[in-house]
Order: structure tokens, then sequence, then C-alpha cells
């Protein structure tokens, strides 16, 4: 149909412009109110506000061509605003993602890292002869993992293996795990357990898959001699190498039922004689490298 000799169409001109001008006016009253309201992100407003201002100019300039160059029609530039409108906030919403993303990751890493301060303490309860040995032997060996170059986030992860390496003594009979006096070769079997009871309470958790690693095998030896599996060498799992160094040195220098904590320089003699043999030689370097900077040292000489 026409009009006067003209399309149809170039009366639309002036409806698709309007309705154009009426959505954007719209968005900007949308976007103003959830301003004062403090409902939208700085980088969603960005990308808007960019976004909406491609739609403008672009409506603007095929407005111009249209009056002024009698270009009929063409919506090129209005396409493009609308196409970088779309662009722009692509890109805000894979950013937003990734951010949810790696907020979720550090809310579990916060989440984990409580849970395991809780079962540490719930351990240490258990057994009244240790309190607080899971969470001296977890600061320890961060303390080896950063000696030897891990990364924060593995030092971090490494320290909530440590926390709960002795989880399985909880399964182990009180009168066992607390007896004041030697134990029978039964008992000690029994003892030996808390490796594979840690294992089975951890296995399941997928959040940080290493922490079973940790309880099982930090009681494995460099030279084969270990449990629960034997293990040497290499084929300990590197937490669980690093565990046993902070472990044994915590077992010594610190109060059991059955004697009273070992002088310090002879703890560090004992583990030198060990490594090679029931420690990781690498670790125990790193630790003895803790030792003469003076990170770890006696008791005595925190306190003076």
């Amino acid at each position: 149909m026409t009009l006067s000799g003209l399309s149809d169409y170039y009366y639309l001109v002036y409806v698709s412009q309007i309705i154009i001008f009426a959505c954007l006016l719209i968005a900007v009253v949308i976007i103003v109110k959830a301003i004062r309201l403090g409902r939208i992100k700085p980088a969603l407003l960005r990308s808007v506000t960019w976004g909406l201002g491609g739609c403008i100019l672009g409506a603007v300039i095929d407005m111009l061509r249209f009056y002024f160059f009698q270009s009929y029609g063409s919506l090129t530039f209005t396409r493009i605003g609308v196409l970088l409108f779309t662009a722009f906030m692509g890109i805000y919403l894979y950013r937003d993602h990734i951010d949810s993303l790696k907020k979720k990751e550090q809310e579990s890493a916060v989440f984990a890292s409580e849970i395991s301060e809780a079962f540490a303490k719930v351990i240490d309860m258990k057994d009244r002869y240790t309190n607080g040995h899971s969470e001296r032997v977890a600061k320890y060996t961060a303390m080896i993992a950063k000696e030897m170059g891990y990364d924060t986030e593995t030092v971090e992860k490494y320290y909530r293996i440590g926390l709960l390496h002795d989880v399985g003594k909880v399964g182990i009979r009180n009168a066992v795990l607390n007896k004041p006096g030697k134990l029978t070769e039964e008992e000690y079997d029994e003892i030996k357990t808390h490796t594979l009871k840690g294992h089975e309470i951890l296995k399941d958790i997928s959040i940080v898959p290493e922490l079973a690693v940790g309880a099982l095998s930090h009681h494995e030896r460099h030279d084969g001699k270990g449990y629960p599996y034997g293990l040497s060498g290499d084929d300990i799992p590197q937490v669980a190498r690093i565990i046993a160094v902070a472990d044994a040195f915590d077992a010594m220098y610190s109060d059991r039922q059955y004697r009273k904590r070992m002088d310090f320089e002879k703890v560090i003699s004992i583990i030198r004689e060990v490594s090679g043999s029931q420690l990781n030689p690498e670790v125990v370097d790193a630790f003895l490298r803790l030792v003469d900077k003076g990170v770890i040292k006696a008791i005595e000489a925190k306190e003076t």
C-alpha cells in the first residue's frame, strides 16, 4: 500500500523510532531505580551503560540518516548497537559466572577448613594426652610445605590434611587410646588401625580428596617398614611424607601418657638419624632448614 506515492513503511519508521526510545527510556528508569535501591552491581551497571550507549548512538545515527539522507528502511547502526549491547551483557554474564564460581570455591575452602578444625578438636578431646597434637602437626606440615616451595593454595590444603591425619582415632577404644602404661601387641595393632579408619571416614569427601590420603599414609616409612601397606620412597604420597616428619617431631616433643616431652636437641638429633630410613630425606632437610632459621625452635626459647 502507498500513500501520496510513498510506501507505508515510511510511516512505520516513526513508530519503530518511538518504540525504540520508549524501550530505552524504560531501561534507563529501571536502571536508575536499581541504583537508588543499591540492587545493581557496578560491573553490571558499566556493561548496561556501555550497551545502552551503543544502542542509543546507533539509533541516533540511523535517525539522522533517515531524516537528512533519505536512507529509508536502513537500521544498520541500530542493529550494530543492539549487537554491542548483547556483547557487553554476554561478557558481563561470563565474568559474573566466573566470579560466582570463585566465590563458591572460596566458601568451600573456608567450610572445609572450619570442618577440619572442628574434627581436629573432636580428635584431641578423645585423646586427652595429645590435646593440641592435630593442630600442631598441621602447623608444622604447613611450615615444611612452604619451605619446600609449595604455593599458598597447596600449603593451606596440606594444613587441613594435617589437621585430620589422626581422625581415625575416634574409632579406637578409649581404654586403649588413653592407656597410661605400655601397650600390648594386640593394643598396638588396634592403634595402628586408626589409619584405615581415618581413610574410611574421609574417603568420600570429594572437595579435598587428599584428606583421606593423609590419614591413611602418614605412618608409612621411607624404607617400607611402616603401615598400613608398607609403602616406600616415592610411592608414599607427598603430603603423607610431610605429615610423617611433623607428626614424629610433635610426638617426641610433647608430653605423652607414658613420658614427658623429650629435649629439643635430642629430638632434632633423632630426626636426623632416621632420615632416609623412617622419614623422607627431602622433607627432613626442609624441616632442618626451619630449625636452622629458628622458625621451629625449643619451647623455652619462645617463652624468653
